[in-house]
């Protein structure tokens, strides 16, 4: 490994994942300020510990970061999962066909498989890079334990608990990986030693113990799973219809091809070749593999076949659906008639079908099930897999990708070994004494023209920080002028956000992780993707990030990317840590909180999500509520109450209008407004002053016109107003306003953009988004389009701003999770500090406990009375969080026990194998061997069923023929030598 990456002698080993090594950094800082914390108030704007990662990941790191380093630990962590990966790879290849030359090329194309690499290595993910290490060990522990073996059925559990602790968003192609092995062997066990219905249950033990395991992540999860979310369906949806999904399932022939920048220099800063070409198969594995699949159709009575053809079958099953959200018929293969590849595609899905389903032994099912593989090689191509599969299988909605691919890779290694194997044992039984010296030259040969084939990507082993150390200590010099409670918003390299961690700073990622209260990820991870700049910073104000970081990134002349210094940008819409309200106003639905927070602080006055019994309770003036739980429905959902209803409906209005688009990400796109474009809306309300748009370019000569439409929908009135842009709203966008429509409230109205000075194909373009949250009503030359959704906010009058209060705070956190505020006021107040909301919040205000409510969106606030108190705000783990300690600990100390009687079980069979060998004669004798060959002395222990472990016995003579027979009587000759398992005749 070391030696193909060249990193003994120049470079780092790996790259960094996304701020893994900060992660690993916060950790041990709390750790060694006493004790592993469950609150991270430094990440995202403050998570629950439990929730990050999940833990293991980070916390198993902790004792390795202690010696070496967060970074480092992090580096040397993720190439150890190769290492562990490729031995597993090995070990499964070695038992299934008992050749350990050939089992060794499996391990390398399995640790150097570019797939494996392009997914996790080389962005340094340790969590996807562990989980793809662990899969051959649970193939090779899960075939033992399905047989029968206790220390097996411990040990599958193990590894499937630490891989949903790992990265849960794999758990769905192991299981589809081990569905298809435990189909194998409950097809094996009809009328077989291992009863069918032992099979089933064993597996239904082993997959209780994995989840039993993952249960102290699990339940609290599963408990709390409403108050945040493991990756925002709208960001799956957008990887799948506009991101990785989609130019996989387009273009196929993506995994064949390399990543485009593979050049020795990828910037952190350009993560493009992570989807640009980046599931690239490897040429030789794929056609070995191509290669395995017609030798395995071709004959069955092989050692290993049936778990091979298994292995394959689910390897393609996982590759194929990881398109995501495109169908094949919708691919490039067929728009552009590209017969051979389609030729191809459909052969090899029918030859891996044919080899899996004729092991299963189906009998008079055989048909039936040739029927239902032709129907699925027929139906599936016009299907898009992974959102088919959302609609029935839970929790599929919130993973990031579809990470059924990784599976791919075990294929991959395993079926370039196996033409390896069938070479060895033809030379076996040609050239005998040849055989070693011609299975070792075939095999060298193989990974050299492998290590050629992916030495391209070495290149990534040894990319360093594209930042040198002086724009390190510059940066951490600025920081360390700015004064206040405040956090830094970044989305650097992890050595960037190391270095403002050193300067005292929460650093907060401008992106937040995909685990996180669902709004903090509408304020962060929403803003982020924004076209709206002045909307991000607002939202990121609520957070109290002061700072905003970028990158400058400059191309050289040979086209190369690289940093070339850090850029601090203040936010002047930051709000401090800890902060105090006079006004409020309270919001039952969350649906547009984020949109309404973000404009009311700015004016002091907070948004509390609530109900009639908050808006009494809070103690402090509450300028107007709104009711409903869809306050953006088109016939208007919300109902405002209070002294300021009016102006509140007109915020409420426009909150909506900007909620449609803000922070969509699917089929974002421009449309020149030189042909006309523009959108259909209808007004909730009268008083319309205006009409705010997202442009790609300041708006100049443009002009917008407003058009009242019938009732109907069916004609277009009159021009009613036409105005140019007249500034900027609070959001940073073009606003053309207008004379207020004072009737305007239930009407509904077309607007046009032009730009008639403009030089032809010079107009500004309009952004638009896929119509999700709303009614399509982008208009195009007359056209209403019927899927996208123009990006414009209404403008009605704003709610007046309130007075800056003037309570005195004076705030320190305690620890991790732990607040400390003396607060003194003349008036009533509401105490806002930017930490996460999370059920688990205990406040105490003067020793007794008080009701902590989410306000500003998505952080805590607590009602103080007038005068000076002491305010204590304390997060208490859940208590799903002790439950699912308790099952795991327990499950744990049960998987030992098991281990244990399994390990006592063999030493005794073994023992009565070595009496009954000596019983009968010398170990040669063929009744022993027999034995051993049926599995006497209990299924899956190799210790005594010779299918893992034994070797076969020496040649001492060359075969009888040297010719083979073709067809059945050649193979009815190669089973009395013993060709196909590697074994003498049997007597």
């Amino acid at each position: 490994m070391l030696a193909f990456t060249g990193s003994w002698s120049e470079g780092g080993l790996v790259l960094d994942g996304p701020g893994a090594s900060l992660w690993v950094r916060l950790s041990l800082h709390h750790w060694r300020a006493g004790g592993v914390p469950f609150w991270m108030p430094e990440m995202w704007a403050g998570t629950p510990a439990w929730a990050l990662v999940p833990t293991l990941p980070v916390f198993s790191l902790v004792p390795l970061a202690a010696v070496v380093g967060p970074v480092s630990a992090v580096k040397l962590a993720t190439v150890g999962a190769q290492v562990v990966g490729s031995w597993g790879a090995f070990v499964l290849a070695r038992s299934l066909w008992q050749r350990t030359v050939p089992a060794l090329a499996a391990g390398v194309a399995y640790g150097l498989q570019p797939l494996l690499i392009s997914e996790g290595a080389l962005a340094g993910h340790q969590p996807s890079v562990w989980v793809m290490a662990l899969t051959p060990w649970l193939v090779w522990s899960l075939l033992r334990a399905l047989r029968g073996d206790g220390r097996h059925l411990a040990l599958s559990g193990l590894l499937i608990g630490v891989a949903i602790v790992e990265q849960p968003e794999n758990l769905y192609g192991l299981a589809l990986l081990s569905a298809c092995v435990t189909i194998l062997e409950l097809a094996r066990g009809r009328g077989g030693t291992v009863p069918a219905r032992a099979v089933l249950v064993r597996a239904v033990f082993v997959a209780v113990i994995g989840l039993g395991l993952a249960a102290h992540w699990a339940l609290p999860f599963l408990s709390l799973d409403s108050s945040f979310v493991l990756t925002p369906p709208t960001l799956v949806r957008s990887a799948l219809l506009s991101g990785v999904g989609a130019a996989a399932g387009h273009e196929p022939g993506l995994f064949l091809t390399r990543a485009a920048t593979l050049d020795g220099n990828v910037t952190f800063g350009n993560v493009d070749f992570l989807t640009d070409g980046g599931f690239y198969l490897g040429a030789v594995c794929l056609g070995l593999t191509l290669t395995a699949v017609v030798l395995l159709a071709r004959r069955d009575d092989d050692r290993g076949g049936g778990e091979l053809s298994a292995i394959l079958f689910a390897s393609a099953l996982g590759l194929w659906t990881s398109t995501g959200g495109v169908p094949l018929a919708s691919s490039a293969l067929v728009r552009e008639r590209r017969v051979i590849p389609l030729v191809v595609i459909g052969a090899v899905a029918a030859l891996l079908s044919h080899g899996f389903l004729r092991h299963l032994k189906l009998g008079k099912g055989a048909l039936i099930g040739a029927a239902v593989t032709a129907a699925l090689l027929v139906g599936l191509p016009y299907l898009a897999p992974f959102l088919a599969l959302q609609e029935v299988v839970p929790g599929l909605n919130t993973a990031r990708f579809p990470r059924l691919y990784p599976i791919a890779a075990l294929g991959l290694a395993l079926g370039t070994a196996y033409p390896l194997a069938r070479a060895a044992r033809w030379a076996e039984h040609r050239r005998p004494r040849l055989a070693p010296l011609l299975t070792i030259t075939l095999t060298l040969a193989v990974v050299a023209v492998f290590l050629v084939d992916a030495h391209p990507y070495r290149s990534f082993y040894r990319v360093s920080s594209p930042e040198d150390e002086r724009a390190h200590r510059e940066l951490a010099a600025e920081l360390a002028d700015l004064g206040g409670q405040f956090r830094v918003a970044a989305s650097l390299d992890p050595r960037s956000m190391d270095a403002m961690a050193d300067t005292g700073y929460r650093v907060t990622g401008g992106w937040p992780h995909p685990i996180a209260s669902t709004q903090i990820w509408r304020l962060t991870g929403e803003s982020e993707l924004s076209v709206a700049p002045g909307y991000r910073f607002a939202a990121l104000g609520l957070a109290s990030a002061s700072v905003i970081t970028r990158e400058a990134i400059e191309v050289g002349a040979d086209g190369r990317q690289s940093v070339s210094r850090l850029v601090l940008q203040s936010n002047p819409l930051a709000l401090p840590m800890v902060r105090a309200y006079d006004k409020a106003v309270v919001v039952e639905s969350q649906e547009v909180s984020a949109e309404l927070a973000t404009s009311l602080a700015q004016r002091h006055i907070t948004l509390v999500t609530g109900d009639r019994a908050t808006s009494r309770d809070l103690g402090i003036d509450v300028r107007g509520s709104v009711e409903g739980h869809q306050v953006c429905a088109d016939r208007g959902g919300g109902v405002t109450r209070g002294p300021e209803a009016g102006p509140l409906s007109g915020e409420l209005a426009t909150a909506c209008s900007t909620y449609r688009w803000n922070g969509v990400l699917n089929d974002v796109g421009l449309v020149n407004i030189g042909p006309g474009a523009g959108a259909l809306f209808r007004s909730p309300r009268e008083g319309l002053r205006g009409i705010s748009v997202a442009l790609d370019r300041g708006p100049g000569p443009t002009e917008l016109s407003l058009h009242e439409v019938a009732a109907d929908g069916r004609s277009v009135g009159r021009e009613l107003q036409r105005v140019r842009a007249s500034g900027t709203d609070d959001k940073g966008l073009p606003v053309f306003r207008f004379d207020p429509q004072i009737d305007s409230a239930g009407k509904t109205y077309l607007f046009v953009l032009s730009c008639p000075t403009c030089k032809k194909g010079e107009e500004p373009q309009l952004t638009h988004v896929a119509a999700e949250r709303g009614p399509a009503n982008l208009v195009v030359g007359g056209r209403l389009s019927p899927r996208s959704a123009a990006a414009f906010s209404l403008v009605f009058d704003h709610l007046a701003a309130a007075p800056a209060p003037l309570a005195d705070i004076d705030a320190r956190q305690t620890r991790p999770g732990q607040w400390r505020i003396r607060i003194s006021s003349p008036r009533p107040t509401l105490v806002v500090v930017a930490e996460s909301y999370f059920p688990g919040w205990r406040g105490r205000l003067d020793g007794r406990n008080v009701r902590v409510y989410q306000a500003d969106g998505a952080f805590l606030g607590v009602p103080v009375e007038a005068g000076q108190h002491e305010l204590t705000l304390d997060y208490v783990r859940p208590a799903a969080v002790p439950i699912g300690a308790g099952i795991s600990l327990l499950t744990l100390g049960l998987t030992v026990l098991l281990f244990v009687a399994g390990c006592l079980r063999r030493s005794r069979r073994t023992t009565a194998a070595r009496q009954t060998v000596r019983a009968v004669g010398s170990p040669g004798h063929p009744y022993a061997r027999d034995g051993e060959r049926n599995g006497q002395g209990g299924l899956g222990d190799e210790a005594t069923t010779g299918r893992a472990e034994t070797k076969p016995p020496p040649r001492t003579a060359p075969p009888v023929t040297s010719r083979r027979p073709s067809g059945r009587r050649g193979r009815v000759a190669d089973r009395r030598r013993g060709d196909g398992d590697g074994t003498e005749p049997t007597p």
